[in-house]
């Protein structure tokens, strides 16, 4: 079975999830290809997908597999036909016989963190620079409070304490806290796009920061930071 992809897109995908871990499991089935996986700290759990038809299932070193897609060309598709031989064949102004891994363990997202009680944009060109401001200041934490149809994200703490209301309307109520690097990640991957959704699930629970990149859907589950940690 050969499949026609969207490499730019495609990259945007393999981009988010290996700022996380350095392989991942593609699964392709009902008309997407997937990426589900926990990092290694357990401190974020990250699903990605992206329209593709066809099916199948492999393992992947993801910066391997994302420079095997540039040198195919972007116009390109995979062969699924060998991976149960070890190897995947990208077809595109080159013809690449790419190496699988093995990698056992399937991840499921935890149900209770599908659907989001509170939510609301935010801009990474607002938030951005104040991250680098509390980060310049050595501040370690930010925290996002979701309430009164608006979102409140407090940077740091006294004396050097920085806030930023969102411009969008939000829902519900929900309060967390986070350490600052967790959300730099973010705020780096999703640097250009027009904005990224927060959602909540109540006080000091974890939120989902999601967006989109072309037809790519990226969605992370952050832990929240330990309150005797702050």
């Amino acid at each position: 079975m050969t499949i026609d992809i969207n490499v730019s897109d495609w990259k945007a995908v393999l981009d988010s999830v290996k700022a996380y871990r350095s392989d991942a499991t593609i699964t392709i089935a009902d008309g997407k290809a997937k990426i589900m996986e926990v990092d290694d700290t357990k401190t974020n759990m990250i699903y990605a997908e992206i329209p593709c038809e066809g099916e199948g299932t492999f393992s992947v070193d993801l910066e391997k597999f994302s420079k095997a897609l540039s040198a195919a060309g972007k116009d390109s598709a995979l062969d699924l036909d060998n991976i149960e031989e070890g190897f995947l064949r990208i077809e595109g102004t080159a013809r690449i016989k790419f190496p699988l891994i093995t990698k056992e363990g399937a991840v499921k997202w935890p149900e209770k963190f599908l659907k989001p009680t509170a939510s609301c944009d935010m801009s990474p060109a607002q938030l951005d620079p104040v991250l680098s401001y509390a980060q310049f200041c050595s501040q370690g934490v930010i925290k996002f409070v979701i309430g009164d149809t608006r979102m409140n994200i407090q940077i740091g703490e006294e004396p050097n304490l920085s806030e930023i209301t969102s411009l969008s309307t939000a829902t519900g109520e929900s309060s967390s806290a986070f350490s600052l690097p967790l959300i730099q990640t973010i705020i780096k991957l999703a640097k250009g796009l027009e904005a990224v959704t927060v959602g909540g699930f109540g006080d000091n629970m974890p939120m989902t920061f999601s967006w989109l990149n072309g037809s790519a859907s990226v969605c992370v589950l952050v832990a929240p930071r330990i309150e005797d940690e702050i």
